[in-house]
């Protein structure tokens, strides 16, 4: 199966790159994609997206087909041909903004 894969702010800068379709096996989980992402794009990727426990760390998410992966084991969320999967971090900082008045 094939799924797309996205990557945005620091982990584009760590991998070099945009997207990028992966081939994978059929019943791979988001687990197994990021395998895929240290063996292919760079070995320090699961480093910097997990915690010492496999957790995904609170500075960033992972959107599967739009949809954010919350606490859900990794191992536990199954992929399907034609997935599209993103990897970014949270937004941090800024300045907070008045809500606009309706018109």
């Amino acid at each position: 199966m094939r799924v797309k894969v996205r990557f945005y702010g620091s982990l584009y800068e760590l991998l070099n790159t945009r997207e990028v379709d992966l081939e994978l096996p059929d019943g791979s989980s988001l687990r197994t994609l990021i395998e895929v992402i240290n063996s292919k794009l760079n070995p320090n990727f699961s480093r910097t997206l997990l915690d010492e426990r496999g957790g995904i760390r609170g500075s960033y998410v992972i959107l599967l087909n739009g949809s954010a992966v919350r606490d859900d084991p990794l191992d536990k969320v199954k992929l399907n041909n034609g997935d599209v999967v993103a990897f970014l971090p949270t937004a941090v900082g800024g300045k907070r903004l008045k809500p606009c008045k309706s018109l």
